[in-house]
């Protein structure tokens, strides 16, 4: 890179707004760095890693044009070189810091939006490398970097334009912390929520406990400040385990947190899962039928992938997810038969604070302007649709499915709805 260009020229350039404080002092450091050997754009290059990522033609096309207009205009080659630089940098930038940068938090017009794209697809052959050397198959890695056409297309539904701003989400995938196994991604974790799980040692009956927390509940067993709506009268749970006694505010499997406190004998349960546990974070990719025994294959193979390729980490307790379908009313708008049903009685469910935008941007790209009017082509579509217009709201719930629950398709968790007195 022989030519300098100042800070504000790239800002002018790529139509940056809001800029990370630390960035027009990196920029300049990092133009007076040697170039990055590895980094590269040219046309062969970006036909195989798209190849290799099995990219659609529609996408290797734009990915190819945009390549070649970074590659004539040396301001957008440097601004590209300059955010694989940070995106690599040691240690990696966390989850937070990557959502504050301007190609993350701003929908830039092409070809700044898709100058995000061209850096992840540099650095495509330092996860092979990374991948290969722990052997994990060439299969997994394909199937796991194919999820930025996934956003690449979320973007231009959402814009109306090309772009790709999912840079924080993708980290995970291009820092070999997020593997896509089937049908289902997933990442080794901490269990992170205030709940502590149980088991009856007499009847092996599960029992989970809301803990004390920021979290704080309505009278019908909802996080408070779900859909916007707080009860006065919220409250606090409360958990105690003594030598005699298990008390606390019990979750219905629902997704519902009991306000009335219950007391057990502690010599009946043990304790199976705590905040802080290991586990696998379970997340949905866009595209494909939710086919329900494929989810459960997943799950299975998830548990024996971390186990052969990642055997230094502490073996997961649980499969742990927060979702929009983990919502139990679709139970009640959707037939018994639904893959949403079927795949949310495998796990036990608690309530957490959200709304229904989520499962209106999952299932209709946003909320419609007019419910009246919107889309109805499928079954899907149309349960939320006459479930909203009369009245209710969706919403996300959080779950987990124990590593030692009982066969896929048991349902172990289900329990009629806990009816609450407001």
């Amino acid at each position: 890179m022989s030519a300098h260009f100042t800070f504000e020229s790239l800002a002018t350039k790529c139509g940056l707004k809001s800029v990370p404080a630390e960035w027009p002092e990196l920029w300049e450091a990092f133009q007076k760095s040697p170039p990055d050997s590895s980094f590269s754009l040219d046309a062969t290059f970006v036909a195989e890693v798209s190849a290799f990522c099995q990219f659609s033609d529609e996408i290797v096309s734009l990915l190819q044009e945009a390549a070649s207009q970074v590659r004539s205009e040396p301001l957008l080659e440097t601004a590209t070189r300059f955010l694989f630089a940070q995106f690599h940098s040691t240690p990696p930038p966390d989850y937070q810091t990557i959502a504050a940068w301007p190609f993350v938090a701003q929908p830039l017009d092409p070809p700044a939006s898709l100058i995000p794209a061209l850096a992840l697809l540099a650095g495509i052959p330092g996860i092979r490398q990374d991948h290969a050397s722990r052997r994990i198959p060439e299969s997994v890695t394909r199937s796991t970097l194919l999820d930025m056409e996934v956003w690449i297309r979320t973007f231009h539904r959402q814009h109306r334009k090309w772009g790709l701003s999912e840079l924080n989400w993708l980290s995970h995938h291009w820092n070999g912390r997020l593997f896509r196994i089937g049908r289902m991604q997933f990442m080794h974790g901490n269990f992170p929520d205030a709940v502590r799980v149980f088991k009856r040692v007499t009847t092996g009956q599960i029992l989970a406990f809301a803990e004390p927390g920021q979290t704080r509940y309505r009278r019908d067993g909802l996080a408070d400040g779900t859909q916007d709506v707080f009860d006065p009268q919220a409250w606090s749970p409360t958990f105690e385990i003594t030598s005699t006694t298990l008390s606390g505010h019990p979750i219905n499997p629902l997704g519902y947190v009991n306000p009335k406190a219950i007391s057990l004998p502690s010599s009946e349960w043990i304790q199976i899962l705590a905040p802080g546990d290991p586990m696998l974070d379970m997340h949905i990719p866009e595209g494909g039928a939710m086919e329900f025994e494929a989810c459960g294959k997943s799950l299975r193979e998830a548990l024996l992938f971390f186990d052969t390729y990642f055997p230094e980490k502490p073996a997961a307790k649980t499969f742990f997810c927060k979702t929009w379908f983990f919502d139990w009313q679709f139970q009640q708008i959707l037939p018994p038969t639904s893959n949403i049903v079927l795949v949310q009685r495998e796990f036990y469910r608690y309530p957490i604070v959200s709304n229904e935008k989520e499962a209106f941007r999952r299932i209709f790209g946003g909320m419609p302007v007019n419910l009246h009017t919107a889309p109805r082509d499928t079954s899907l579509r149309r349960a939320m649709l006459d479930f909203t217009l009369a009245g209710n709201h969706l919403r996300c719930a959080a779950g987990f499915r124990l590593v030692d629950a009982p066969t896929w398709g048991s349902a172990p968790y289900q329990t009629q709805p806990v009816e609450f007195n407001a």
